[in-house]
């Protein structure tokens, strides 16, 4: 009854301070305002089970108005020893909403995973153990339990209605292609009965070929052709994903390939490490196709004096597509020309304003500016709205922060930068967190307390609460001292979001320790075993070119696929650098994995987009009871 109370005159206050302009949420709860206090009234009144069937109606109102904390509090009147079987699933599914809405995922995955819940699940409503399913799934893709939440999604697929059918296969195969090819393995390995349903085997397979970038063009069609024929009537392959429409049919072929890269000069060490990526791939596929191999014709751009005459003689030579420039300046060069005859997949990206690229050119880098909008849209699927930025006094630094700022600021109409730390000696980077967490103000309301009062007493200093997470854009070296700063200010709990230079590719746990929680996008090369990076990482080139290694793999991998990206722009490729897709401005967009440090090494994390759909998939069956 006291929750009760609390609720009712909490409505008064939200009613009395209703702004000139309410939210959608809020037009929903003035609209729902005098039936919620209908239902209060009820359940005062009325005796069990009663009394709580209208408190689930009116927690649901209020979940529904954005009043989440003032549901939760109904809820939590609720016994559910009281409710019949039908009334208890009702309150477990919208319970376990609730709180994964609030972010309790622990409290959420207890109240599903209750003894009571598998004993009366094989009684409901199919839609009713779908729904448990998927809220399951989407409790433990937040707790990291993959395999679990791969297991609860696929069960729950064929209980759904085809469009919500549609929207959970969209976030199975998100949280699938996201999944290192180990972890991929240790699934498929597992006893044929724990790898349940069936489907859920057939899901691991595809995800395993269409991930496999060790493999030769070629030799992934043929896998998919046996795919398909173990397979007929898996959903994959009656509505396959993009990554596996592209390996649907083989490439066309390609026999002739001109290398644009830096081997001398100021670049040469970049340059040859971009060659070494190249090599590991082109010596792999000869090896699945010895009786057709790529030729490989290396031009040195640090000795050519205008790329544009040697563009032009590799393509009198038969030469078929071109991988680079790496420089900008003289991509430029190249993109000048009047026509090109043949291809250029260019190995950095330049922007002449209105955003085309001449016919024929491609553009695939590995750019901080999409790491900074991957950045953006996974903080915007959190809800976080209030930003703090850290970065150096340097001209790069400030232009992506200046970026950052602008999208986040377009990304929602709450979202904002709460401030900006500039710092340029690393001396006073304490300091200025202290300045940033407005811990001095803290200490200065402290201080007049004393004077006020005339006695001493402890205080601790309290940080500002309207920081949702930290931006950190900058070295390792700056994130190791960072991080404990935060702890030390007792802003600990605030997750630290960086760009993938704050792992630095070194494999010292120990002196990484200080970077854990930090959260990044990184390149699979980096975070999983392949055959490419083993066969280059035996060159023992310095751990800062390993991302080179993978721009190179990578670049030769697409050189194959273009022609069937440049024909259907929702086909996916899955690479060393990510998942990538071809935009219509010819730009390479990548989607790279994100991970954490943890216990000073780095660790794949599962892939939030999937929630996207999966919270769709939610909505649209409980809008269907």
């Amino acid at each position: 009854m006291a929750s009760a109370m609390l609720v009712a005159l909490a409505l008064t206050a939200t009613a009395c301070q209703a702004p000139l302009l309410p939210t959608t949420t809020d037009l929903a709860l003035v609209h729902d305002r005098e039936r919620i206090e209908q239902l209060l009234y009820l359940a005062s009144t009325e005796p069990a089970p009663f009394n709580h069937r209208h408190r689930l109606e009116a927690a649901l109102l209020l979940q529904n108005g954005g009043q989440r904390e003032l549901a939760h509090q109904l809820l939590a009147e609720i016994e559910p020893i009281q409710l019949e079987d039908d009334d208890f699933a009702t309150f477990t599914i919208q319970h376990a909403h609730l709180l994964l809405e609030l972010d309790d995922t622990r409290g959420a995955l207890r109240l599903l995973h209750q003894t009571r819940v598998s004993q009366i699940l094989p009684q409901q409503p199919s839609q009713w153990y779908a729904e448990i399913l998927m809220l399951r799934g989407y409790g433990e893709i937040l707790n990291q339990q993959r395999s679990s939440a791969l297991r609860a999604l696929t069960l729950a697929e064929p209980l759904l209605p085809r469009a919500s059918q549609t929207l959970l296969r969209q976030a199975i195969w998100e949280l699938l292609i996201h999944t290192p090819r180990e972890q991929l393995q240790e699934l498929l390995d597992e006893p044929t009965q724990i790898v349940d349903p069936p489907t859920l085997r057939g899901w691991l397979e595809l995800a395993l070929l269409c991930r496999d970038y060790d493999s030769g063009p070629n030799q992934q069609v043929r896998r998919l052709t046996h795919w398909q024929q173990r397979w007929p009537n898996h959903p994959a392959a009656l509505n396959p994903p993009p990554s596996a429409q592209l390996l649907a049919q083989p490439p066309p072929p390609l026999q002739s390939i001109a290398l644009f890269l830096p081997l001398s000069g100021e670049l040469a060490e970049i340059g040859t490490a971009v060659q070494n990526g190249v090599l590991a791939a082109w010596y792999a596929d000869r090896a699945y196709n010895p009786e057709q191999p790529v030729a490989l014709h290396i031009v040195d751009t640090g000795l050519e004096k205008d790329l544009a005459v040697a563009y032009q003689r590799v393509v009198a030579t038969g030469v078929e597509l071109v991988i680079g420039p790496l420089h900008r300046e003289r991509l430029r060069t190249v993109l000048e020309q009047e026509q090109l005859q043949i291809p250029v997949l260019a190995l950095n990206q330049i922007d002449d304003g209105d955003g085309s690229l001449p016919a024929n050119s491609y553009q695939f880098g590995l750019n901080p500016s999409g790491e900074v909008q991957q950045i953006v849209a996974t903080a915007k699927t959190r809800e976080w709205r209030n930003a703090l930025v850290f970065h150096p006094q340097r001209e790069g630094a400030q232009e992506l922060s200046d970026e950052f700022s602008t999208l986040w600021s377009n990304s929602a109409e709450e979202a904002r930068v709460v401030d900006t730390v500039t710092y340029q000696n690393e001396r006073r980077l304490s300091a200025m967190i202290e300045q940033s967490l407005l811990l001095h103000q803290s200490q200065q309301r402290s201080r007049t307390l004393r004077t006020v009062l005339g006695q001493r007493f402890h205080s601790e200093p309290r940080g500002r609460k309207d920081v949702d997470f930290v931006l950190l854009l900058s070295t390792p070296f700056i994130g190791r001292l960072l991080k404990p700063m935060l702890q030390f200010h007792r802003a600990d709990d605030l997750p630290v979001l960086a760009l993938s230079r704050i792992h630095d590719g070194r494999n010292d746990p120990k002196r990484n320790a200080d970077l854990d929680g930090v959260l990044f996008p990184e390149l699979p090369w980096l975070l999983e075993y392949s055959d490419l990076r083993t066969s280059v990482d035996a060159l023992q080139d310095p751990p800062e070119l390993q991302r080179m290694h993978a721009l190179g793999s990578g670049a030769y991998r697409l050189a194959h696929w273009l022609p069937r990206m440049h024909t259907n722009r929702n086909l996916q490729l899955y690479g060393p650098t990510g998942l990538l897709r071809l935009d219509d401005n010819g730009r390479i967009q990548h989607r790279m994995s994100w991970a954490t440090i943890h216990n000073g090494s780095p660790l794949a994390l599962a892939s939030r987009v999937a929630l996207t759909p999966l919270t769709q998939a939610l909505t649209a069956s409980l809008r269907t009871k």
